[in-house]
């Protein structure tokens, strides 16, 4: 069951991935930075939101290994991961059309992204899919994490990924809208 689940997160990741470039590769720094108003988030913007994100479980990721991880009094309370990853995991589904505010931690930046930012995301998107890849284990001992954005919010590993991966499927959605919204205007 894990390998099958790890397959199908690498394949939507693949997705995802092909879906940007194939969508941003081209674009120049000033549709990838262009936003209809200050309330919606460039292309850019997404794409860095995404990187860090993901990225701030990395060293999640590193301190598993090396068995240094400490988890909040939360995740003591059997019921809780549960409750906390379906709650996540429904919040970010791309169906889901209400905003969800993010945390201070995941915030883009302002304005001005580096051009650079597609080919960051899609060399993420390989850093992203090794670490899925090397978590078989972690998934079948049903590791508890715990939020990188509030520690006493507690999951399974299971559940981070899931929600990574349908976070990704959800910003997709919202960069497309973005575009559309571009080559209108």
């Amino acid at each position: 069951m894990i390998e099958k689940t790890t397959q199908d997160w690498t394949r939507r990741l693949d997705i995802v991935t092909h879906d940007v470039s194939l969508l941003c590769s081209n674009l120049e720094n000033s549709a990838l930075n262009w936003k209809p108003n200050d309330d919606v988030w460039s292309v850019a913007q997404i794409l860095e939101h995404l990187i860090k994100v993901n990225s701030s479980y990395y060293p999640m990721f590193k301190s598993l290994r090396a068995g240094t991880y400490r988890l909040p009094w939360t995740a003591r309370i059997p019921f809780l991961p549960g409750v906390f990853g379906r709650m996540i995991l429904n919040s970010v589904k791309p169906e889901n059309v209400r905003k969800v505010r993010t945390f201070p931690i995941w915030q883009p930046a302002l304005s001005g992204v580096e051009d650079s930012i597609v080919d960051d995301f899609l060399l993420h998107q390989t850093e992203l899919k090794k670490h899925i890849a090397s978590s078989s284990d972690l998934l079948t001992n049903h590791t508890l994490i715990r939020s990188p954005a509030n520690s006493n919010i507690v999951y399974t590993l299971m559940d981070a990924f899931h929600i990574i991966v349908t976070h990704e499927e959800r910003h997709l959605a919202q960069l497309k809208r973005i575009l559309a919204m571009h080559e209108k205007s």
